[in-house]
């Protein structure tokens, strides 16, 4: 969610995701055994976004997705991906 969050106030820039996903695995997941899990989740929410934002504005059609605050809309498009995408077993 950290990762999302800092890309999407960063201006939306996939140039920069990688130094994004370095620095909130060194400062929020250091003793993760498994870090690649982060950026598999990342990755594959931004490989989706076009269609989890229209999920997210065709169920809160009075909400644009510009207008949701930053931090829920990273939290709904992250659930979207692990709901719809994600590895279920």
């Amino acid at each position: 969610m950290q990762s999302l969050y800092e890309w999407d106030f960063k201006g939306r820039d996939n140039a920069k995701l990688p130094e994004i996903l370095e620095y909130t695995i060194r400062e929020f997941g250091s003793d993760l055994q498994e870090p690649q899990f982060i950026i598999d989740l990342v990755r594959g929410t931004l490989e989706h976004i076009a269609e989890i934002d229209a999920i997210i504005e065709r169920a809160a059609p009075q909400w644009p997705i510009g207008q949701i605050a930053m931090v829920d809309r990273n939290v709904l498009r992250l659930g979207l991906y692990e709901l719809m995408w994600g590895d279920h077993e």
